[in-house]
Protein backbone atom coordinates (compact mmCIF):
# COMPACT_ATOMS: atom_id res chain seq x y z
CA UNK A 1 0.00 0.00 0.00
CA UNK A 2 2.89 2.11 0.91
CA UNK A 3 4.19 2.27 -3.00
CA UNK A 4 0.57 2.37 -4.23
CA UNK A 5 0.03 5.99 -2.50
CA UNK A 6 3.07 7.19 -3.09
CA UNK A 7 2.97 6.28 -7.03
CA UNK A 8 -0.25 7.96 -7.65
CA UNK A 9 1.60 11.14 -6.06
CA UNK A 10 -1.07 11.39 -2.82
CA UNK A 11 1.31 12.33 -0.91
CA UNK A 12 3.59 10.66 1.68
CA UNK A 13 2.99 7.01 3.32
CA UNK A 14 -0.14 7.03 5.33
CA UNK A 15 2.00 5.32 8.07
CA UNK A 16 2.96 5.82 11.65
CA UNK A 17 5.91 8.10 11.89
CA UNK A 18 6.64 8.28 8.45
CA UNK A 19 3.58 10.54 6.43
CA UNK A 20 0.13 11.98 7.10
CA UNK A 21 -1.73 11.60 10.01
CA UNK A 22 -5.53 9.34 9.79
CA UNK A 23 -8.12 11.12 11.75
CA UNK A 24 -11.27 8.95 11.27
CA UNK A 25 -11.61 5.40 9.48
CA UNK A 26 -15.36 3.89 8.60
CA UNK A 27 -15.61 0.69 6.95
CA UNK A 28 -18.27 0.27 3.96
CA UNK A 29 -20.33 -2.83 3.47
CA UNK A 30 -17.96 -4.36 1.37
CA UNK A 31 -15.04 -4.33 3.86
CA UNK A 32 -13.14 -0.85 2.36
CA UNK A 33 -11.63 1.71 4.72
CA UNK A 34 -13.02 4.83 4.38
CA UNK A 35 -10.63 8.05 6.57
CA UNK A 36 -10.11 11.77 6.38
CA UNK A 37 -6.87 13.63 7.25
CA UNK A 38 -7.66 17.01 8.56
CA UNK A 39 -4.32 18.21 9.68
CA UNK A 40 -2.14 17.32 6.44
CA UNK A 41 -3.95 18.83 2.93
CA UNK A 42 -3.11 16.95 -0.03
CA UNK A 43 -4.40 17.90 -3.24
CA UNK A 44 -7.00 15.83 -4.73
CA UNK A 45 -7.98 14.10 -2.03
CA UNK A 46 -11.08 15.16 1.08
CA UNK A 47 -11.14 11.49 1.82
CA UNK A 48 -9.41 8.23 1.13
CA UNK A 49 -10.70 4.54 0.44
CA UNK A 50 -8.48 1.71 1.02
CA UNK A 51 -9.02 -1.47 -1.11
CA UNK A 52 -9.78 -4.31 1.54
CA UNK A 53 -8.51 -6.84 -0.63
CA UNK A 54 -6.09 -4.99 -2.92
CA UNK A 55 -4.83 -2.26 -0.68
CA UNK A 56 -5.11 -0.08 -3.18
CA UNK A 57 -5.78 3.85 -2.13
CA UNK A 58 -8.29 5.51 -4.08
CA UNK A 59 -8.98 9.60 -3.31
CA UNK A 60 -11.91 11.80 -3.59
CA UNK A 61 -11.37 15.49 -3.78
CA UNK A 62 -14.12 17.98 -3.58
CA UNK A 63 -12.85 21.98 -4.63
CA UNK A 64 -12.34 24.14 -1.61
CA UNK A 65 -13.45 27.82 -1.41
CA UNK A 66 -10.14 29.41 -3.60
CA UNK A 67 -9.44 28.71 -6.72
CA UNK A 68 -7.33 25.37 -7.22
CA UNK A 69 -7.94 24.57 -3.24
CA UNK A 70 -8.85 21.04 -2.22
CA UNK A 71 -11.43 20.47 0.69
CA UNK A 72 -10.43 18.47 3.96
CA UNK A 73 -11.84 16.22 6.37
CA UNK A 74 -12.45 15.44 9.85
CA UNK A 75 -15.04 13.17 10.39
CA UNK A 76 -16.39 10.42 8.78
CA UNK A 77 -19.09 7.89 9.02
CA UNK A 78 -21.34 5.14 7.10
CA UNK A 79 -24.84 5.00 7.23
CA UNK A 80 -26.91 2.05 7.52
CA UNK A 81 -27.78 2.65 4.10
CA UNK A 82 -24.13 2.08 3.09
CA UNK A 83 -23.69 5.45 2.17
CA UNK A 84 -20.28 7.35 3.24
CA UNK A 85 -20.51 10.62 5.12
CA UNK A 86 -18.48 13.25 6.14
CA UNK A 87 -18.08 17.07 7.07
CA UNK A 88 -16.10 19.20 4.06
CA UNK A 89 -13.31 21.83 5.73
CA UNK A 90 -13.45 24.76 3.05
CA UNK A 91 -9.70 25.41 3.77
CA UNK A 92 -8.91 28.18 1.62
CA UNK A 93 -11.41 30.77 2.70
CA UNK A 94 -9.49 33.86 3.79
CA UNK A 95 -9.50 34.44 7.28
CA UNK A 96 -12.51 31.42 7.94
CA UNK A 97 -12.23 28.75 10.63
CA UNK A 98 -12.04 26.36 8.13
CA UNK A 99 -14.02 23.78 10.50
CA UNK A 100 -17.04 26.38 11.18
CA UNK A 101 -17.05 27.02 7.64
CA UNK A 102 -17.80 23.74 6.05
CA UNK A 103 -20.50 21.52 4.36
CA UNK A 104 -21.44 17.76 4.63
CA UNK A 105 -20.20 15.40 2.12
CA UNK A 106 -21.59 12.47 0.83
CA UNK A 107 -20.32 9.50 -1.49
CA UNK A 108 -21.98 6.37 -2.55
CA UNK A 109 -19.72 3.42 -2.44
CA UNK A 110 -21.41 1.59 -5.08
CA UNK A 111 -21.14 4.67 -8.00
CA UNK A 112 -18.69 6.76 -5.70
CA UNK A 113 -21.39 9.44 -6.92
CA UNK A 114 -19.90 12.24 -4.61
CA UNK A 115 -22.37 15.38 -3.38
CA UNK A 116 -21.72 18.40 -1.19
CA UNK A 117 -24.51 20.09 0.48
CA UNK A 118 -23.80 23.53 2.60
CA UNK A 119 -25.55 25.20 4.97
CA UNK A 120 -27.81 28.28 3.98
CA UNK A 121 -25.81 31.58 3.34
CA UNK A 122 -24.77 33.46 6.67
CA UNK A 123 -25.40 30.76 8.99
CA UNK A 124 -22.63 28.77 11.21
CA UNK A 125 -21.28 26.49 8.61
CA UNK A 126 -21.02 22.31 9.51
CA UNK A 127 -18.31 21.72 12.23
CA UNK A 128 -15.93 18.23 12.57
CA UNK A 129 -18.18 15.99 14.01
CA UNK A 130 -20.82 14.15 12.42
CA UNK A 131 -23.49 11.12 13.09
CA UNK A 132 -26.49 9.34 12.09
CA UNK A 133 -30.25 8.72 13.71
CA UNK A 134 -32.34 6.20 13.99
CA UNK A 135 -34.63 8.03 10.85
CA UNK A 136 -31.67 7.89 8.82
CA UNK A 137 -30.93 11.81 9.11
CA UNK A 138 -27.22 13.22 9.83
CA UNK A 139 -26.56 15.09 12.54
CA UNK A 140 -23.23 17.67 12.58
CA UNK A 141 -21.81 20.04 15.09
CA UNK A 142 -22.21 23.70 13.92
CA UNK A 143 -19.95 26.44 13.95
CA UNK A 144 -16.31 25.04 14.50
CA UNK A 145 -14.75 26.37 17.63
CA UNK A 146 -17.36 29.04 17.88
CA UNK A 147 -19.57 28.73 20.97
CA UNK A 148 -23.37 28.41 21.06
CA UNK A 149 -24.13 27.48 17.92
CA UNK A 150 -25.28 23.51 18.76
CA UNK A 151 -25.89 20.91 15.98
CA UNK A 152 -27.08 21.00 12.61
CA UNK A 153 -29.89 18.34 11.41
CA UNK A 154 -29.57 16.76 7.54
CA UNK A 155 -32.90 15.81 6.99
CA UNK A 156 -32.23 13.48 3.81
CA UNK A 157 -35.22 13.38 1.85
CA UNK A 158 -35.61 17.25 1.74
CA UNK A 159 -32.16 18.24 1.74
CA UNK A 160 -32.66 21.01 4.42
CA UNK A 161 -30.72 22.09 7.44
CA UNK A 162 -31.96 22.96 10.12
CA UNK A 163 -30.09 24.29 12.74
CA UNK A 164 -30.84 24.17 16.99
CA UNK A 165 -28.62 26.30 19.46
CA UNK A 166 -27.36 25.47 22.85
CA UNK A 167 -28.96 27.39 25.62
CA UNK A 168 -25.32 28.84 26.69
CA UNK A 169 -21.99 29.60 25.26
CA UNK A 170 -20.29 26.48 25.07
CA UNK A 171 -18.58 24.44 21.69
CA UNK A 172 -20.14 21.95 20.39
CA UNK A 173 -17.62 19.01 20.18
CA UNK A 174 -19.34 15.81 19.46
CA UNK A 175 -22.64 15.10 18.43
CA UNK A 176 -25.33 11.91 17.83
CA UNK A 177 -28.53 11.15 16.91
CA UNK A 178 -30.63 8.78 18.95
CA UNK A 179 -33.02 6.18 17.74
CA UNK A 180 -36.10 8.33 18.21
CA UNK A 181 -34.34 10.67 15.55
CA UNK A 182 -33.61 13.24 18.50
CA UNK A 183 -29.83 15.06 18.50
CA UNK A 184 -27.46 15.65 21.43
CA UNK A 185 -23.87 17.37 21.58
CA UNK A 186 -21.15 17.89 23.62
CA UNK A 187 -20.24 21.11 24.91
CA UNK A 188 -16.63 20.49 25.73
CA UNK A 189 -15.58 23.46 28.16
CA UNK A 190 -18.68 23.91 30.16
CA UNK A 191 -18.99 19.95 30.86
CA UNK A 192 -23.01 20.21 29.51
CA UNK A 193 -24.67 17.68 26.97
CA UNK A 194 -27.10 19.85 25.20
CA UNK A 195 -30.23 17.91 23.34
CA UNK A 196 -33.34 18.46 21.51
CA UNK A 197 -36.57 16.78 21.18
CA UNK A 198 -38.21 16.40 17.94
CA UNK A 199 -40.73 17.26 16.66
CA UNK A 200 -41.54 20.21 19.37
CA UNK A 201 -37.94 21.26 18.69
CA UNK A 202 -37.39 22.05 22.51
CA UNK A 203 -33.99 22.36 23.46
CA UNK A 204 -32.68 21.30 27.05
CA UNK A 205 -29.59 20.48 28.41
CA UNK A 206 -27.72 18.27 31.40
CA UNK A 207 -25.27 19.39 33.38
CA UNK A 208 -22.38 17.01 34.42
CA UNK A 209 -21.45 17.09 37.76
CA UNK A 210 -18.01 18.07 38.69
CA UNK A 211 -15.46 15.43 38.91
CA UNK A 212 -11.96 14.80 40.15
CA UNK A 213 -9.89 12.95 37.48
CA UNK A 214 -6.67 13.39 39.45
CA UNK A 215 -8.90 11.48 42.68
CA UNK A 216 -6.35 8.96 43.26
CA UNK A 217 -3.22 11.68 43.24
CA UNK A 218 -5.39 14.06 45.45
CA UNK A 219 -7.35 14.59 49.01
CA UNK A 220 -9.99 17.37 49.47
CA UNK A 221 -8.61 20.71 50.43
CA UNK A 222 -5.53 20.07 47.84
CA UNK A 223 -6.58 22.58 45.46
CA UNK A 224 -10.13 24.27 44.68
CA UNK A 225 -12.20 23.19 42.04
CA UNK A 226 -11.62 26.77 40.29
CA UNK A 227 -8.08 26.18 40.87
CA UNK A 228 -8.67 22.50 38.96
CA UNK A 229 -10.53 23.90 36.07
CA UNK A 230 -7.60 26.78 35.24
CA UNK A 231 -4.92 23.71 35.05
CA UNK A 232 -7.19 22.00 32.49
CA UNK A 233 -6.11 21.94 28.78
CA UNK A 234 -9.25 22.19 25.89
CA UNK A 235 -9.10 21.65 22.57
CA UNK A 236 -8.73 24.85 19.41
CA UNK A 237 -8.09 27.54 22.63
CA UNK A 238 -10.98 26.62 24.02
CA UNK A 239 -10.35 25.56 27.46
CA UNK A 240 -12.13 22.34 28.78
CA UNK A 241 -13.84 21.43 31.80
CA UNK A 242 -13.51 19.40 34.31
CA UNK A 243 -15.34 16.25 32.74
CA UNK A 244 -14.91 17.75 28.83
CA UNK A 245 -17.44 15.17 27.15
CA UNK A 246 -16.36 14.77 23.35
CA UNK A 247 -17.64 12.14 21.07
CA UNK A 248 -20.57 10.39 21.81
CA UNK A 249 -23.22 7.82 20.06
CA UNK A 250 -26.67 6.89 20.27
CA UNK A 251 -28.24 3.11 20.44
CA UNK A 252 -30.30 3.28 17.38
CA UNK A 253 -32.18 0.19 18.41
CA UNK A 254 -31.64 1.25 22.15
CA UNK A 255 -32.69 3.87 24.59
CA UNK A 256 -29.15 5.07 25.44
CA UNK A 257 -27.17 7.86 24.55
CA UNK A 258 -23.33 7.36 25.65
CA UNK A 259 -20.98 10.03 26.43
CA UNK A 260 -16.83 10.13 26.07
CA UNK A 261 -16.25 12.46 29.43
CA UNK A 262 -12.50 12.87 28.26
CA UNK A 263 -10.77 14.32 31.33
CA UNK A 264 -13.57 13.15 34.09
CA UNK A 265 -12.00 9.20 32.59
CA UNK A 266 -15.64 8.00 32.54
CA UNK A 267 -18.13 6.56 30.20
CA UNK A 268 -21.35 8.50 30.81
CA UNK A 269 -24.98 6.52 29.95
CA UNK A 270 -27.97 8.86 29.26
CA UNK A 271 -31.68 7.54 28.81
CA UNK A 272 -32.44 9.09 26.38
CA UNK A 273 -36.64 9.48 27.68
CA UNK A 274 -35.78 9.66 30.90
CA UNK A 275 -32.50 11.71 30.69
CA UNK A 276 -31.24 9.22 34.12
CA UNK A 277 -27.52 9.66 33.53
CA UNK A 278 -25.03 6.09 35.12
CA UNK A 279 -21.24 6.68 35.54
CA UNK A 280 -18.73 3.93 34.40
CA UNK A 281 -14.71 4.71 35.22
CA UNK A 282 -12.53 3.73 32.55
CA UNK A 283 -10.44 0.57 33.34
CA UNK A 284 -7.63 2.73 34.62
CA UNK A 285 -7.02 6.34 35.61
CA UNK A 286 -5.70 8.88 33.04
CA UNK A 287 -7.07 6.94 29.96
CA UNK A 288 -8.86 9.62 28.67
CA UNK A 289 -11.91 8.23 27.28
CA UNK A 290 -12.42 9.43 23.95
CA UNK A 291 -15.10 8.08 21.49
CA UNK A 292 -17.98 5.71 21.56
CA UNK A 293 -19.15 2.93 19.27
CA UNK A 294 -22.36 0.87 19.32
CA UNK A 295 -22.75 -2.64 17.80
CA UNK A 296 -25.89 -4.08 16.79
CA UNK A 297 -26.15 -6.19 20.11
CA UNK A 298 -25.87 -3.22 22.21
CA UNK A 299 -22.38 -3.42 23.53
CA UNK A 300 -20.57 -0.51 24.23
CA UNK A 301 -16.83 -0.33 22.46
CA UNK A 302 -14.86 3.15 23.94
CA UNK A 303 -11.56 4.61 22.31
CA UNK A 304 -9.16 5.80 24.73
CA UNK A 305 -6.40 8.48 23.96
CA UNK A 306 -3.78 7.61 26.88
CA UNK A 307 -4.45 3.53 26.62
CA UNK A 308 -3.41 0.76 23.60
CA UNK A 309 -6.32 -1.54 24.46
CA UNK A 310 -9.96 -1.35 23.92
CA UNK A 311 -12.91 -1.66 26.51
CA UNK A 312 -15.83 -3.00 25.78
CA UNK A 313 -19.33 -3.61 27.69
CA UNK A 314 -20.07 -7.71 28.06
CA UNK A 315 -22.91 -8.55 25.81
CA UNK A 316 -25.75 -8.30 28.30
CA UNK A 317 -25.53 -4.39 28.42
CA UNK A 318 -29.45 -3.50 29.06
CA UNK A 319 -29.70 -5.29 31.85
CA UNK A 320 -28.15 -4.93 34.63
CA UNK A 321 -25.68 -2.93 32.04
CA UNK A 322 -22.08 -2.40 31.06
CA UNK A 323 -19.30 -5.04 32.65
CA UNK A 324 -16.90 -1.80 33.33
CA UNK A 325 -18.14 -1.30 36.89
CA UNK A 326 -16.84 0.67 40.08
CA UNK A 327 -15.52 -0.29 43.39
CA UNK A 328 -18.35 -2.24 45.52
CA UNK A 329 -21.52 -1.22 46.70
CA UNK A 330 -20.85 2.04 44.33
CA UNK A 331 -24.15 2.73 42.42
CA UNK A 332 -22.38 5.20 39.84
CA UNK A 333 -25.41 7.91 40.40
CA UNK A 334 -22.57 10.14 40.29
CA UNK A 335 -19.06 10.47 38.89
CA UNK A 336 -17.05 8.74 41.73
CA UNK A 337 -13.77 8.52 40.20
CA UNK A 338 -13.49 4.71 42.09
CA UNK A 339 -11.11 2.06 41.24
CA UNK A 340 -12.41 -0.33 38.42
CA UNK A 341 -12.77 -3.78 39.23
CA UNK A 342 -13.76 -5.65 35.94
CA UNK A 343 -14.74 -5.13 32.10
CA UNK A 344 -13.14 -7.36 29.85
CA UNK A 345 -10.48 -5.94 27.41
CA UNK A 346 -9.38 -6.40 24.05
Amino acid sequence: MRQKAAAIGQGPPIVAGTGTLIHDATVDFDGNVWFTDPYSPIPGRTVGKIDGVTGEMKPFAIPGDAPGSTARSHAIITARDGTIWFNVMMVGKGGADPIADGGLGCIDPRTNETKLYRVPKGMPGVGGWINEDGHGNIWTSAGGYRGGEGAWLFDRKTRQFRQFRSLREGMTYGVAGDASGNGWWAQINNDVVGYVELPAGKVGELQIPFSWQGAPFLKPGDMSEQEYFETSVGVGGVRGGAQMPRRLKGDLNGDDVWVANYSGNNLMRINSTSKKTTYYPAPEFGMAVYDVGIDHLHRVWVGLQNGDEIPASSTRIRAPGPSIRCRPGCECSQPCGGRVEGGPKS
